[in-house]
């Protein structure tokens, strides 16, 4: 437990960890939770009339300045994939991988059918509906 917290009655306590386990909840990013961070109470300063709303309202607020100063990202699935086109289109499929599902290309083959090979990461997410899309620019 922080020091600082430690001088702090009780009820302000509990206030301090509930506005931090409410923004940890819903944090910055699309409401979504921030997950693998702590929290330490660096100096804190109470007065005759502090409240505990006030207190609960400055956790939280302290937490969404903190994460939108370090940066937050999002954590989602990621996948490898594969995908086998003509030459002639495979501007195309690159084009559609790197713009619209974010993809990191990681290597272009040869197949021995003369058909190029796309080796891929990319989120789990923007694959959705790609197998029709796909046909669609093909």
């Amino acid at each position: 437990e922080d020091e600082a917290l430690s001088r702090v009655p009780q009820e302000l306590q509990d206030a301090i960890m509930r506005g931090l386990e409410a923004a940890m909840s819903t944090g910055p990013l699309l409401g979504l939770p921030i997950l693998g961070t702590t929290c330490r109470l660096v100096s804190i300063e109470v007065t005759a009339d502090s409240s505990p709303a006030a207190f609960q309202q400055a956790a939280s607020r302290a937490v969404y300045e903190a994460a939108r100063d370090t940066g937050t990202f999002k954590l989602e699935p990621m996948m490898k994939v594969e995908v086998a086109c003509t030459e002639m289109h495979l501007g195309a499929v690159l084009s559609d991988l790197n713009s619209n599902r974010r993809a990191e290309i990681g290597e272009l083959l040869i197949l021995p059918d003369g058909r190029r090979s796309v080796l891929a990461t990319v989120a789990l997410e923007t694959m959705v509906g790609y197998a029709s899309d796909l046909r669609s620019s093909t």
